[in-house]
């Protein structure tokens, strides 16, 4: 099923966590210091990398959507 990924840009400060868990489909904008989605990043890594990233977040400011998931 196709994922989606979301950072709540207000939540975010920028911890890393997101990278260090999945760093092909993150990374830390070098001018707001917040987390950022890299284009194409949902199928950058696993769905495990995907959902430790988000359970890391110590702002939990990561949503990881699957579609078809109520």
């Amino acid at each position: 099923m196709p994922v989606r990924i979301a950072v709540d840009r207000d939540k975010c400060q920028g911890h890393g966590m997101c990278v260090m868990h999945a760093p092909r489909s993150f990374i830390i904008d070098p001018d707001t210091g917040v987390a950022e989605v890299v284009p194409g990043g949902a199928v950058r890594s696993s769905r495990e990398a995907l959902e430790l990233a988000e359970q890391m977040c110590p702002v939990h400011a990561i949503s990881i959507l699957v579609e078809g998931d109520k």
